[in-house]
C-alpha cells in the first residue's frame, strides 16, 4: 500500500517509522538467512569441475532462472512500448505521463515497484530512485533505444553429455537445486533494498519537519541521529541539539574519504576442516568455492577476473562512478566499467555492449545480469576503475577472463 508520509501527523509518522524499520530488519535477516544458499551453487560447480567442466560451462545452464534480475527491463520495455505507440520521446517524467494513459499507468507501476529502492548501494543515506527523476528518464530513453532480445535458456544436453553417464542423475539433481537458488540473490536483494528505501523515505519526511523547527540544520544530517533520538523528536521529547548532530555529520563525511585496508594483520594458518562433520565440511568447502571465484589485480594493460559469456567484445569504455553517471554518459554498445552494480543499473545494462566490474563474482548482481542479458563480462577485475581510462577502446574477453586497453583516447 502506498502511504503519503507527508500527510501523516508526527505520531502517525512515528508509527510508520516503526513499520518501515521492521521491514528493513526483516530484509536484512532474510538476506543473511538466504546468503549461504550460494553454497549449493558452489557445491554444483565443484562437482562439475570433477567431471571436467569449466566454471563457465557449469554456470551457463542457469541462464533464465533469475526473473527478478530482468524485472526492471520488463517494466521499462512496457513504458517504451507505450511511448513508441504515442510517438513521444520524453524529456521529463511529465512528458511520459502526458503521452498516453498506457504510458502513465506503466510509469506509475514502475515507480511503485522500484521508486523507493536505493540507487548506489543499500544504505539509508543512498538516494532512492524516486529522488532521481533524471535517472528514471534516462532509463526510459535507454529502453527506447536499446535492444530487446535476450538469451534463451541454454540447451543443457551438450553440457550433460560431458558428464560420465553414471553421474548424470546426480548432475540433473544438482542442476535443479542450483537453478532453484540462482535467482534468490537478486530477488532477496530487492526485498532488502525496498525495506531500506521505505525507511529512508520516512526519515526524509521526519528530517524535513525537524529542519523547519530548527531541530536539525540540514535534511541529510538525520542519518547521523540514533533511532531513539529520531523517535524522541517525533514524540515531542528532547534530543541532542542540532549543532551536535552536525558535528557527527561532518565527522562521517571526513571518514568517508578514507581508504581503509582490506584486512589487518597476517593471515593465520588454514583451518583443519577434517575436524568438521561431513555435511558441515562439504558446506564450508562449497561456500569457499563460491567465494573464491573472484578476480585478481592486473597491470593496467590487461586485467583479469572471472569471465561470463563466450564472445570477445571491443568497445568504448565508460568508467562510471555510480548509476546516475552511467545513465548520463553510456551509449548503446559501450563497455560499462564500474566498481559494483546494483539493481539500479539494470536498465542501462540492457543497452551496453559488455561489462567490467571490480567487486563481483559469478553469482553477484553483475554476474547474474551478464548471463541473463547475454553480455560479455569480466567480473572481479580488481583495479579496473583506476586502470582503464574513460573513453578508451577496450577488449573484453570473457573466455580468458581478461580486459585489455587497446587504445587510449
Amino acid at each position: 500500500v502506498q502511504v503519503d508520509v507527508g500527510g501523516l501527523t508526527d505520531a502517525q509518522l512515528l508509527d510508520h517509522l516503526e513499520v518501515a524499520a521492521g521491514i528493513r530488519r526483516e530484509g536484512v535477516r532474510q538476506h543473511f538467512q538466504h546468503h549461504p544458499m550460494c553454497a549449493l551453487i558452489g557445491d554444483y560447480v565443484l562437482a562439475c569441475r570433477g567431471w571436467g567442466l569449466s566454471d563457465a560451462e557449469a554456470l551457463e545452464p542457469l541462464v533464465g532462472s533469475s526473473p527478478a534480475s530482468t524485472g526492471v527491463a520488463s517494466h521499462l520495455e512496457r513504458i517504451a512500448a507505450a511511448l513508441r505507440a504515442a510517438g513521444v520521446r520524453p524529456d521529463s517524467l511529465d512528458d511520459v505521463s502526458a503521452a498516453s494513459a498506457e504510458a502513465a499507468a506503466a510509469l506509475d507501476d514502475y515507480l511503485l515497484e522500484y521508486g523507493c529502492r536505493p540507487v548506489a548501494g543499500y544504505g539509508i543515506d543512498h538516494e532512492n530512485l524516486e529522488e532521481m527523476p533524471s535517472v528514471v528518464v534516462a532509463s526510459i530513453i535507454h529502453a527506447l533505444d536499446g535492444r530487446a532480445e535476450r538469451p534463451q535458456a541454454l540447451d543443457v544436453t551438450p553440457t550433460r553429455a560431458k558428464v560420465p553417464s553414471a553421474d548424470r542423475p546426480r548432475f540433473d539433481a544438482m542442476l535443479d537445486v542450483a537453478r532453484s537458488v540462482y535467482g534468490l540473490r537478486d530477488d532477496d536483494g530487492s526485498f532488502q533494498s525496498t525495506g531500506c528505501g521505505l525507511l529512508r523515505r520516512t526519515l526524509l519526511e521526519a528530517a524535513t519537519r525537524f529542519v523547519e523547527r530548527g531541530q536539525l540544520l540540514a535534511v541529510p544530517e538525520i542519518f547521523d541521529m540514533t533511532p531513539s533520538e529520531v523517535k524522541a523528536l517525533l514524540a515531542g521529547r528532547d534530543a541532542p541539539p542540532a549543532d551536535e548532530i552536525h558535528q557527527r555529520f561532518m565527522a562521517r563525511q571526513f571518514a568517508a574519504v578514507e581508504d581503509p585496508p582490506t584486512s589487518y594483520g597476517e593471515p593465520g594458518p588454514p583451518e583443519d576442516l577434517s575436524l568438521l562433520p561431513e555435511h558441515t565440511r562439504r558446506l564450508t568447502v562449497a561456500f569457499r568455492a563460491y567465494m573464491a571465484m573472484r578476480g585478481r589485480a592486473g597491470d593496467g594493460e590487461e586485467l583479469t577476473g572471472v569471465g561470463a559469456g563466450t564472445t570477445v567484445y571491443q568497445g568504448r569504455a565508460v568508467v562510471a562512478n555510480d548509476a546516475d553517471d552511467a545513465f548520463e554518459r553510456l551509449a548503446p554498445g559501450d563497455v560499462l566499467v564500474a566498481t559494483m552494480t546494483t539493481t539500479a543499473y539494470n536498465a542501462v545494462l540492457t543497452v551496453c555492449g559488455a561489462l567490467v566490474v571490480e567487486e563481483a563474482g559469478p553469482l553477484s548482481h553483475a554476474g547474474v545480469m551478464a548471463r541473463e542479458l547475454g553480455l560479455p563480462a569480466v567480473l572481479g577485475a580488481t583495479g579496473a576503475v583506476a586502470a582503464i581510462p574513460d573513453g578508451a577502446l577496450v577488449e573484453v574477453d570473457p573466455v580468458r577472463g581478461s580486459v585489455r586497453v587497446l587504445e587510449r583516447r
